[in-house]
């Protein structure tokens, strides 16, 4: 499996973009609940009608939403997978840079004048990008690894996977922090994801293009045959 990860560039860079989202969507499970209450705790400060209090905001509504954004996430990539005819890779550059979005308005000043709308919005922008995510790392991952060796390389996966979530947790960073940080790997991960698009549209011309050579060659020797018969 080790050969066979080192062998291929493209295996790598999926199981780096795929650790980068998959460590930074778990940092998000850890610090949605606290970030929500600091959100409320800033209207409340503001005047805009939050509250301090840890048990007055509707945590089960809120991760009602968020799993609703989940399913509307996956919903979405069908449409643009099978009735738009979108490629996976590309897909996935667009969902890569969202959630990097996402992220980084949940990092940003929330203490003056504003309202915790536009940190929830964002967090279930980040769940659509979630619904949307495994649906496309799948395909891709499919595509990619080779099914002798997927369960080995997926357990590698999640080596530098663990690693990021332990290092953001042990290093007791705060929320918009953590936040921040994770816009910042997401964003690296997008300028992977688009290196590796750009790597397989290659292996699909040059493919299509030994294609193409045998094609000519075949079609080439049957009229050299056509040739010898009516000679």
């Amino acid at each position: 499996a080790g050969t066979t990860l080192l062998a291929d560039p493209k295996i790598i860079l999926l199981g780096i973009i795929s650790s980068l989202f998959e460590g930074h969507m778990y940092i998000f499970v850890f610090f949605w609940t606290p970030a929500l209450v600091e959100y409320a705790h800033n209207d409340n400060d503001n005047g805009n009608g939050g509250s301090s209090n840890y048990h007055d905001v509707p945590f089960g509504v809120i991760f009602s939403t968020f799993m609703i954004c989940t399913m509307m996430g996956s919903r979405l990539n069908m449409i643009l997978l099978e009735r738009c005819q979108l490629q996976a890779e590309r897909v996935t550059i667009f969902v890569l840079g969202l959630a990097a979005a996402c992220l980084a308005i949940m990092g940003g000043n929330h203490k003056k004048n504003s309202t915790a709308w536009l940190p929830y919005t964002a967090m279930n922008g980040f769940e659509l990008c979630v619904g949307m995510y495994y649906p496309l790392m799948g395909i891709l991952k499919g595509r990619l690894v080779p099914e002798r060796h997927r369960a080995a390389i997926y357990n590698l996966f999640r080596i530098p996977l663990n690693a990021i979530v332990l290092v953001a947790l042990l290093n007791d960073f705060s929320v918009a922090q953590s936040f921040r940080y994770s816009a910042m790997f997401l964003t690296g991960a997008m300028g992977l994801q688009i290196l590796l698009a750009r790597r397989m549209v290659e292996e699909r011309t040059d493919q299509y293009d030994a294609y193409h050579a045998v094609m000519v060659d075949e079609e080439e020797d049957c009229d050299d045959e056509g040739r010898l018969e009516l000679s």
